[in-house]
């Protein structure tokens, strides 16, 4: 499907600190997230999304390795397993937005091709952390696409709070939940589980960030 101007659409599920919606502008418009290490250079089309939509994704969430813009562990998929429910967040972007949040998520200019039948659930598209697309079917006829790329050999490891903070309020924001309700979802999460007390979730959650 194709947009008034003749670009292509693509739904991109969000599910880590691209929940949240100050966040993820920050890689169509450019600036640095608050708690983040990173400064963004803006895409070439900064148009905000055309539309957005809460929605789950069958594949398991997990925080291993080590990030350099957040510290702590990063937020990935399990893609080799379809058995669980993971909250995410629909942004509607054109095929070269995506391809630009693609090429930053992991630090190397990538060229995405177009998904089409009998195309697989996932696929290689760069080195690095976030270097897999994962496909997750259609809504409205648009591909729905992710990203995930666990790094060899790494471990599940803790996320740092601003950056669980910022996934926390994306959660809120995107899927109506309560502090509570983001505590019971994040709670159990491998690399979270043993590190964060629930009292410490449910005041992430409302937005009393710890730094440590």
């Amino acid at each position: 499907m194709t947009s008034g101007n003749g670009r292509h659409r693509v739904w991109y599920a969000a599910y880590g600190s691209n929940l949240h919606w100050p966040r993820f502008r920050c890689y169509l418009q450019g600036g640095r997230a608050c708690g983040s290490a990173r400064v963004h250079a803006p895409c070439a089309d900064r148009r905000p999304p055309l539309a957005e939509a809460a929605t789950t994704l069958p594949f398991p969430l997990l925080f291993a390795g080590t990030s350099r813009t957040w510290g702590g562990g990063s937020a990935f998929l399990d893609v080799r397993r379809r058995d669980a429910s993971t909250l995410a967040r629909l942004y509607l972007v054109t095929d070269e937005q995506f391809a630009a949040v693609v090429s930053a998520e992991a630090r190397h200019r990538v060229r995405l091709p177009s998904p089409g039948a009998g195309a697989p659930p996932w696929f290689r598209v760069a080195p690095g952390t976030y270097g897999i697309v994962v496909a997750c079917g259609q809504r409205y006829g648009i591909p729905v696409m992710s990203l995930s790329g666990m790094p060899g050999g790494a471990t599940t490891a803790p996320p740092r709070p601003s950056y669980l903070g910022t996934i926390a309020a994306g959660l809120r924001a995107a899927h109506g939940l309560s502090p509570r309700g983001v505590a019971d979802y994040l709670a159990p999460v491998p690399g979270v589980a043993g590190h964060y007390p629930r009292d410490e979730l449910v005041a992430l959650a409302g937005g009393q960030v710890a730094h440590r």
